[in-house]
């Protein structure tokens, strides 16, 4: 069973990753077929991918189309890429190859110039997106245009409604509206990617300029685990349900010991973070993410805070199932699992105790597992 990796530790190092991926039992895993069609030098995300799809229990291949050739993959064939047995398509054509004029010259160019190139990027769009679907029935994840870092026209492109920043954002719906005019066709929010690590960690210039490698690792990592929440959901990986304990991880303190009052929830520091921890969980609810209970506590004592606590946002109503008693935690999720009657695999559990986290993964390796850090509650959102 592959080892689980939390999204809030650090990724393995690369030779970590290179003896995981040579595992023999890989080779038994179910396949992942990926191709990715680029305009940049992008193979080093392979490793990435390669890695995400082992901790969801996947052995992926990954295919790399030609540099700069997606227009012709696409209208003329790609027999050996885009086949009935793909998995998924990924597309990069970054701003700065995709239109040097807009990326590179936008302060010269003139309206009709840039009317023109909106037009011809669109067609591009639709031309590309047609002749993949035309091949294959296979997800497609068009990365989107990141804005640019710095606007053409400085602090004053941002109060244009044709500068360059709004050009881009207007790109990426143009983008979006065809990958909507096919079936399983998505634009991956590449600009999120960017906005999470930073422009500074995100690009390298280096590798730019030697390889047309725009990317840094960090930022290849960031981006191959946006891609695999489409992919998880393309195989039906996605998580269900969350699973929380409760002292110290949805209120402060100990409730047993600390009582209602002593329990630290509520507008301040550092009950203001367990309150948008909280915020967040309901959120998940209103998506549809089932919330359960899992708690080492006297169940009355629980229920107190649900009810009697002004500061309270979940809800006894939020909860579809609870195992609060001072049995094996392990015990516990697999009784929970039953009475909703969904896989463990579909479970997530949140706990800050490194012993439950531990008990857990040991025993049930297919439940995913947030390790809340102690002393860090404000990064528990």
């Amino acid at each position: 069973m592959p080892q689980k990796f939390d999204a809030i530790n650090l990724l393995p190092s690369l030779s970590e990753i290179e003896v995981l991926l040579a595992n023999p039992a890989v080779q038994d895993m179910e396949q992942l077929r990926i191709v990715v069609l680029r305009n940049v030098t992008i193979e080093p995300i392979e490793t990435y991918l390669r890695f995400f799809a082992y901790s969801q229990r996947f052995n992926a291949t990954i295919k790399f189309g030609g540099f700069d050739t997606i227009i012709q993959e696409a209208v003329s064939g790609a027999p050996d890429l885009l086949t009935d047995e793909l998995d998924a398509a990924l597309i990069f054509t970054p701003i700065k190859v995709l239109s040097s004029a807009i990326s590179s010259s936008f302060a010269s160019l003139t309206a009709d110039q840039l009317h023109q190139e909106i037009d011809r990027i669109r067609e591009y769009f639709e031309t590309v997106i047609r002749g993949i679907r035309r091949q294959t029935n296979s997800m497609i994840l068009w990365h989107g245009l990141e804005p640019p870092v710095y606007a053409a026209f400085g602090i004053g492109d941002a109060q244009l409604k044709n500068g360059e920043i709004a050009t881009v954002s207007l790109l990426n719906d143009l983008l979006r509206e065809s990958l909507a005019a096919v079936p399983n066709a998505f634009l991956v929010d590449t600009a999120a990617c960017l906005i999470r690590l930073g422009e500074r960690t995100f690009y390298d210039s280096r590798f730019w300029h030697l390889a047309r490698a725009p990317y840094s690792r960090q930022a290849l990592v960031e981006i191959a685990n946006e891609d695999f929440k489409f992919l998880r959901a393309l195989k039906g990986r996605s998580k269900k349900c969350l699973v929380l304990d409760c002292d110290n991880t949805i209120w402060g303190g100990i409730v047993g010991e600390d009582g209602l009052s002593g329990i630290k929830l509520g507008t301040t520091y550092p009950g203001s973070a367990f309150l948008e921890f909280q915020q967040e969980v309901v959120s998940l609810f209103h998506r549809g993410i089932i919330i359960a209970l899992c708690s080492k506590n006297n169940e009355a004592d629980v229920w107190e805070v649900f009810d009697r606590h002004p500061d309270m946002l979940l809800r006894r109503e939020h909860i579809a199932a609870w195992r609060i008693n001072w049995q094996d935690k392990a015990e516990n999720l697999r009784e929970i699992a039953e009475e909703l009657n969904i896989g463990l695999d579909s479970m997530v559990l949140a706990d800050d105790s490194e012993f439950e986290v531990s008990l857990v993964r040991s025993q049930l390796p297919e439940v995913g597992i947030i390790a809340l850090p102690k002393g860090q509650v404000v990064e528990y959102r």
